[in-house]
C-alpha cells in the first residue's frame, strides 16, 4: 500500500471494529490466519471484505484504470475535465433541444400578435379566444354559432389571413 490508512476496520463476530494501522500491520506479521484476510481501501481507511467482494472490487478498479489509460491514449476529454472551482463542465454542453433563436422569435411574434388582436372585430376576437385560448374545437364552435364546421373553418382562415396581413404591416 502506498500510504498508511487512518483506520482499519476488521470484522469480528459479524461486527466491524476499528483498530489502528500499527495493530493491523502487527497482526499481519504475527498471525498467519489474519494475513489471509481481504481488505479494500475506502476513503483513507481499510475495510475487511470477503474474497469475492475483494476480487470484484479490484476487477472493476482495473477496468476503470484501463479505460482511463485508453481515454488518455485516444485524447478523449471527459466532461469533468472542464470542471473548475467556478464552473461545472456540464454547463459548457450546448442543449440542442433549446433553440434560443426560436424562443426569441416566438416571443416577438406573440407580442406582435397581441398588439394586432385588438384591431379585429369583437366577433372575430371572440372566435379566436374560444378556439385558441379556451380550446374549443371547431365542431363545438359550429354548434354554438348554429352553422357548419366548414363555415367555422372558413371564418378562421379569413381571420388568420387578416391577422397575418396586420402583422406584416
Amino acid at each position: 500500500m502506498k500510504y498508511a490508512p487512518k483506520k482499519v476496520f476488521i470484522k469480528e463476530n459479524e461486527i466491524f471494529i476499528e483498530i489502528t494501522n500499527e495493530e493491523h500491520e502487527s497482526r499481519k506479521a504475527t498471525d498467519e490466519q489474519y494475513a489471509k484476510r481481504w481488505f479494500i481501501p475506502l476513503q483513507g481507511c481499510l475495510l475487511e471484505v470477503d474474497e469475492q467482494f475483494y476480487n470484484e472490487y479490484y476487477k472493476e478498479y482495473e477496468r476503470n484504470r484501463y479505460l482511463a489509460a485508453l481515454d488518455r491514449k485516444n485524447k478523449v476529454l471527459s466532461i469533468e475535465a472542464f470542471d473548475s472551482d467556478d464552473d461545472n463542465g456540464v454547463d459548457f454542453i450546448v442543449d440542442e433541444d433549446e433553440d434560443v433563436e426560436k424562443q426569441v422569435t416566438d416571443k416577438l411574434m406573440i407580442e406582435k400578435l397581441r398588439s394586432v388582436l385588438p384591431q379585429l372585430s369583437e366577433d372575430e376576437q371572440l372566435l379566436i379566444r374560444r378556439h385558441y385560448y379556451d380550446n374549443i374545437p371547431e365542431t363545438e364552435l359550429a354548434k354554438i354559432y348554429g352553422i357548419s364546421q366548414q363555415a367555422i373553418s372558413k371564418r378562421m382562415l379569413k381571420i388568420k389571413a387578416k391577422l397575418k396581413n396586420l402583422m406584416e404591416n
